[in-house]
């Protein structure tokens, strides 16, 4: 992969997890009925980009499912794995493309 494709990539990523910890924050803060739907339309474009992810659309399906359920709990749980995936492969990415550079 091109270090311009793992940029993007990473770009897509920081954006993505920028949107959950958004959710994080609300969800920690809020805990009203009407953050479900407000989590439910922030993460629209995650849901979209990322359903059919193989690690990450599990934990979407989860999380429609606390949303649905109104799960304070299991959804702060979501969020908080998803969260992790997304620093695990930003981390993944940023150091591969520095190995690339020094090359």
């Amino acid at each position: 992969m091109s270090i311009n494709k793992k940029f993007y990539d990473m770009q897509t990523l920081i954006l993505a997890r920028t949107s959950i910890e958004k959710c994080i924050l609300h969800v920690d803060s809020r805990k009203e009925k009407t953050l479900y739907s407000w989590i439910e339309r922030e993460l629209q474009v995650f849901i979209r980009e990322f359903s059919e992810d193989s690690e990450i659309g599990p934990k979407i399906n989860e999380l429609k499912k606390a949303i649905a359920e109104r799960s304070f709990k299991n959804l702060l749980e979501e969020l908080k794995e998803i969260k992790n995936i997304l620093d695990n492969r930003i981390s993944y990415l940023y150091s591969s493309i520095k190995k690339e550079e020094n090359r």
